[in-house]
């Protein structure tokens, strides 16, 4: 994961809708690994006009668990915590490349022949798929399209 945070002004709005504070890679690993507050689950879909169930299947969670742990006042885990701060880094590195919030919210619902025509948020949901968006997205940052 490449994201390092330097100051509150380089949060994205993906990773504020999370919670994430500035701090750099041992603060967010520390963040991720206390678990996310259950509330940023719901911030974040709404912050990438996502249902609760669509971010619920791509990050492998029911929403009844994510529903119980905020009922509780617990934290998500650390697995789903990760799987958010993956969504929020490719969410804010497709903010940067295509030069909006609402050109990535779109790329991202968008099939790609790439992917073999699933979306690239359909890919986020396992780590080696996530690999492939990032890679698609510095490609065609950097102007290399084959």
């Amino acid at each position: 994961m490449s994201t390092v945070f330097a100051s509150p002004s380089n949060l994205s709005p993906w990773q504020s809708a999370l919670g994430l504070e500035p701090g750099g890679t041992l603060g967010l690993i520390d963040q991720v690994e206390q678990g996310l507050e259950a509330e940023s689950f719901a911030r974040f879909a709404d912050a990438t006009a996502l249902s609760r169930d669509e971010l619920a299947q791509v990050t492998g969670v029911s929403r009844r668990t994510v529903e119980r742990r905020k009922e509780k006042g617990e934290p998500l885990d650390a697995v789903l915590s990760e799987r958010l701060v993956r969504l929020a880094d490719l969410y804010a590195l497709a903010e940067r490349v295509l030069g909006s919030g609402a050109a990535a919210k779109t790329w991202m619902r968008g099939p790609r022949h790439l992917f073999g025509g699933k979306t690239p948020l359909e890919m986020t949901a396992t780590g080696i798929g996530a690999d492939e968006v990032r890679k698609l997205l510095l490609r065609t940052e950097h102007g290399v399209f084959s």
